[in-house]
């Protein structure tokens, strides 16, 4: 009992839920929490009073006088014991190592040697659309970030300096940025800012990056609600070499770019119909089952995700390099050095009828909205918004959505028939793979 109860991931919530980010980290969650409870008792607790006589003597030409007077001091009631670990011996747990050994681990150089998303530079928006945002494939934007005043600005020393004393959601926790550079090195399982107030918080950050027009204007339609009523669409990133997000899909049919101003990120992604290896989405989609770290996926299924099915997309993103994420695609990520990033989710007309479709039938998964528009009204005003600016246009998307989804069901139909289907040969009854036939 001793042993689990010592056990940190227990303590980590205990802090966090008591002091929230205003404390200071001290070896280890257990030995913070209870150092923090102290401090906090002192404070607070009773005192006693002590009476203590002191003589005063002073001399005025020659003479001397003593004045007798009473002081009192106030002394805080303390009964704290200091608790020494006790050494156990023989205690065998996966329970308590798994967690040790994820974190512990680090960054293994075997999963950082696939790269087979393309890079491209100077490429123009219509190619963009045609290639990749349309067809709904991943790509490494490498001449954008470079270009941003972040880019030279940011670092540690840059962010405590000018917004040390703002603070920033990391975790479940609002803590200053001055205080998360302290601890983000001390604990074993780091924690991962990831902060979606920071233009209000922050604006100068704001300022520091410019939104390239793949992303932005007409590519940007959520921006016709306005920053008032959009859902949450922007956030900061910071962490230590080997935090990270695990696998997940974007919000709200959404598709986003991520870019890394210092530092560099490992990116695995699979294609919207394919749940990586481990992972176990629920059928409507709304929970997903999955490893607690991403160190423990790396450990467990990395390796299987190169035997069968589908492989995954993997790449490096580099400082100054920026990523499109694909509608619906899983994707998870690790830091392999401390990093620095900025991301964002939007909607344009290549992903305009997924997101069309999710926010009708899924308001209950509709995420980040604002209190002007909440999520069961989101669907019937983004339409007529929509409509306002471009009259007519919506129609014309969904008929072509429905005609393509018929041409393709055909397809599908017709290719099952066609490799399914026996056929008459020379040597009697047999199937093939190419052809058309009959399989009635």
């Amino acid at each position: 009992m001793y042993v689990y109860s010592s056990h940190d991931a227990l303590w980590r919530p205990l802090v966090f839920e008591k002091f929230g980010g205003d404390f200071r980290f001290r070896n280890s969650w257990k030995q913070s929490y209870l150092d923090l409870s102290r401090e906090a008792a002192l404070r607070k607790c009773p005192t006693t009073k002590s009476v203590t006589t002191v003589t005063t003597t002073t001399s005025v030409k020659g003479a001397t006088t003593s004045v007798e007077s009473n002081v009192e001091t106030l002394h805080p009631i303390t009964n704290f014991t200091t608790i020494t670990p006790i050494a156990v011996k023989g205690v065998y747990s996966d329970e308590l190592f798994q967690p040790w050994f994820c974190a512990a681990m680090g960054v293994d150089e075997s999963w950082l040697t696939v790269e087979n998303i393309p890079r491209v530079n100077n490429l123009p928006l219509e190619d963009f659309v045609e290639k990749f945002e349309a067809p709904n494939l991943p790509v490494i934007i490498t001449d954008v970030v470079g270009a941003w005043p972040g880019y030279k600005k940011w670092s540690e020393e840059h962010l405590c300096k000018e917004y040390g004393n703002v603070k920033f959601r990391a975790g479940p926790i609002d803590i200053t940025m001055s205080n998360y550079y302290r601890i983000k090195d001390t604990d074993e399982n780091p924690i991962y800012l990831f902060d979606k107030f920071f233009g209000t918080n922050a604006p100068g950050l704001v300022d520091d990056y410019i939104v390239p027009p793949y992303f932005s204007g007409s590519q940007d339609l959520f921006s016709l609600f306005g920053d008032e009523s959009r859902p949450d669409y922007k956030w900061i990133i910071i962490g230590p070499a080997g935090s990270g997000s695990t696998f997940h899909i974007d919000p709200n049919g959404t598709s986003a770019w991520n870019a890394v101003v210092k530092g560099r990120k490992k990116w695995i992604m699979y294609p919207p119909s394919v749940p990586p290896p481990g992972i176990f989405p629920s059928e409507d989609g709304s929970e997903v089952a999955a490893p607690v770290s991403l160190n423990e996926w790396f450990s467990k299924f990395y390796a299987e995700s190169k035997k069968e099915g589908v492989k995954p997309f993997e790449c490096i993103v580099n400082e100054g390099e920026m990523i499109f994420v694909p509608s619906g695609w899983w994707h998870a990520v690790v830091n392999i050095e401390d990093s620095i990033a900025i991301t964002q989710n939007y909607v344009s007309n290549a992903n305009l009828i997924k997101v069309i479709d999710f926010l009708k039938n899924k308001p209950n998964q509709i995420s980040g909205c604002k209190p002007s528009l909440p999520a069961e009204e989101l669907y019937a005003r983004f339409t007529q918004e929509y409509d306002k600016v471009y009259p007519g246009k919506l129609e014309h998307l969904c008929e072509e959505n429905r005609i393509r989804l018929v041409e393709r069901a055909k397809g599908s139909f017709w290719n099952q028939v066609k490799n399914a289907a026996p056929v008459a040969t020379e040597n009697g009854v047999g199937n093939t793979s190419g052809g058309f036939s009959f399989g009635f």
